[in-house]
């Protein structure tokens, strides 16, 4: 959705400091007796959805997976002290499977440390593909494989369907986006001494700012040194995933590309007994990323007072997908245009777009935001324009992008067009989504008509209540 054009007129002045502790708690190492900082143990009679949230939806997820996952207690649930994902052959949505995706982004992820689980995965056969594994925290504000991806365990790869290995041959991989930003990857298949459907078995990972290890039942059968400087995506924080996808429709892990292809028996059910992280001397830990606080946070303020205002850079930076910053990316057909006597302070958003084109451009934050103390509270902006285009605002978190028609003065959320400053207020209620994990704060976009558009906006700003000035 984003083009390389970005835009760059931000002062210094709009970049008042702001700090978010970019971890919120760290750990050293433990003494004699080891003992787990963050564990799941899954005793409990419900997934606790404060730890664990979902992907949903059937679109493949980048590699062709041909199921549909769902957040339903069909797909996920406890049942004996642990968890199963339970892939199910059903047509739902379009798709002949179900299942779950499971990670907790927003809730919990770590940097360095040992992490490991204890699962029983299904008969994979032909087509069931078990994983337990890790993207980075900055995920999917910056794009795979850039956030970077640690596979701990997989199962069920076409070249073990070759072998007639399906049950046994596993792999660890790193996916990354390497020296001159070229994908990378690099795997490690081996080949357990047992069918591992038929019993439990410990997956680990160990990571140091040295290195990256992994082990089956403590015996280590991978593991890369990640000292280079093109590994700068395995020195941030990761968030474990949880799933069982089943087949993909590409040339990737199980090259079974049509439901008639699968063999494996359903439902197939992944059973997880717990997760558990334990430190070394390097572990940071995110316990849900600390909300910002209430009273005002200024996606793009100079005087108005808030609690806590964005910092910008031009986003072009190799480390900029690693930091703390934001940049204002313009995404198509627009250009910045004369600025007008701004709302507020000293400078304003100017732009012009072309006719007959869409146009768009979002503020992107690469660390998502916890905005959640505004959920009662509204997305506020200053615009003006002359233009009858169709026009929406948004924001995007973690679980995708929600937008809301502007229109004109008679509508709900709607401003006159006649070249004068005209304040909106979108209550946050109504843009449904993961406030947790928010990581573009404002988007604009619209279409032009056959006519050049153009508009201004200032004094962005999320408020805590609603009140109309």
């Amino acid at each position: 959705m984003y083009s390389l054009k970005q835009y760059r007129f931000l002062s210094a002045a709009l970049c008042a400091v702001l700090v978010f502790p970019f971890l919120a708690g760290s750990v050293q190492a433990q003494s004699a007796k080891r003992r787990p900082v963050w564990s799941q143990e899954f005793n409990g009679d419900a997934i606790d959805r404060s730890v664990w949230t979902y992907d949903t939806g059937g679109h493949g997820f980048g590699n062709g997976q041909l199921e549909f996952n769902t957040d339903r207690p069909d797909n996920s649930y406890l049942k004996d002290g642990k968890l199963v994902i339970e892939a199910r052959r059903e047509r739902f949505e379009g798709r002949e499977f179900t299942s779950a995706r499971m990670h907790t982004q927003g809730r919990f992820a770590f940097q360095y440390g040992t992490l490991e689980a204890r699962i029983q995965v299904p008969d994979t056969a032909n087509g069931v593909w078990p994983a337990f594994w890790m993207l980075g925290d900055n995920f999917p504000a910056v794009a795979w494989p850039k956030c970077g991806e640690v596979d701990i365990l997989e199962i069920g790869g076409k070249d073990a369907i070759r072998q007639g290995l399906q049950h046994r041959q596993i792999n660890c991989a790193l996916h990354f986006a390497g020296k001159s930003e070229r994908k990378t990857s690099l795997v490690e298949w081996h080949n357990a001494n047992a069918d591992l459907h038929k019993d439990f078995h410990t997956y680990k990972l160990e990571w140091t700012p040295k290195s990256i290890r992994f082990f089956l039942d403590d015996r280590e059968f991978g593991g890369w040194d990640i000292s280079a400087p093109e590994f700068r995506e395995y020195h941030q924080p990761f968030f474990p995933i949880l799933n069982v996808a089943v087949g993909s429709w590409t040339s990737s892990y199980t090259a079974i590309d049509t439901p008639d292809k699968v063999t494996a028996r359903f439902p197939a059910r992944m059973q997880v007994d717990w997760v558990r992280l334990y430190a070394n001397s390097h572990t940071k830990v995110l316990l849900k990323r600390k909300a910002a606080p209430a009273g005002g946070y200024g996606v793009f303020t100079e005087h108005t007072q808030v609690a806590n205002r964005l910092r910008y850079s031009d986003g072009k930076g190799k480390d900029f997908a690693y930091s703390n910053r934001a940049a204002l990316f313009l995404w198509h057909n627009l250009k910045s245009a004369a600025q007008p006597a701004p709302r507020e302070g000293s400078e304003c958003w100017s732009f012009e777009a072309a006719a007959g084109q869409w146009f768009g451009f979002g503020v992107l934050t690469p660390r998502h935001r916890n905005m959640e103390s505004y959920g009662k509270g509204a997305l506020t902006f200053a615009v003006k324009s002359r233009s009858p285009a169709h026009m929406k605002v948004g924001i995007k978190s973690s679980k995708g992008e929600v937008w809301m028609p502007l229109g004109d003065e008679e509508d709900e959320f709607g401003f006159a067009r006649d070249g004068d400053w005209h304040r909106v207020r979108i209550p946050l209620s109504r843009l449904k989504t993961d406030l947790r994990t928010v990581q573009q704060l404002f988007m604009f976009a619209g279409d032009a008509p056959d006519a050049t558009v153009r508009v201004a906006i200032d004094d962005v700003r999320w408020e805590t209540g609603t009140a109309r000035e």
